[in-house]
């Protein structure tokens, strides 16, 4: 009795410990958000060609017949 009373102590101590680890929380708006100069800066976009995916799906039930080739995980873009 007394030993499944230790282990169940031991077991709920170690399981609580991992709660007295925390992140502390500062409250406010990082510093970063109020900078001016980050905020000007401007991220260049680029729009990427539209892929037909009901041709690939019909490529796909073709090549997924041949066993001894790869599955098809991406498209190749220009450039990409």
């Amino acid at each position: 009795m007394k030993n499944n009373l230790l282990i169940s102590l031991l077991i709920t101590l170690i399981f609580s410990v991992n709660f007295l680890q925390a992140q502390v929380s500062i409250t406010g708006t990082p510093p970063s958000f109020n900078d001016q100069n980050l905020q000007s800066i401007k991220v260049p976009t680029e729009n990427m060609p539209t892929i037909d995916v009901n041709a690939l799906k019909a490529e796909d039930i073709i090549n997924d017949q041949d066993k001894g080739r790869v599955w098809r995980f991406r498209k190749y873009l220009n450039g990409y």
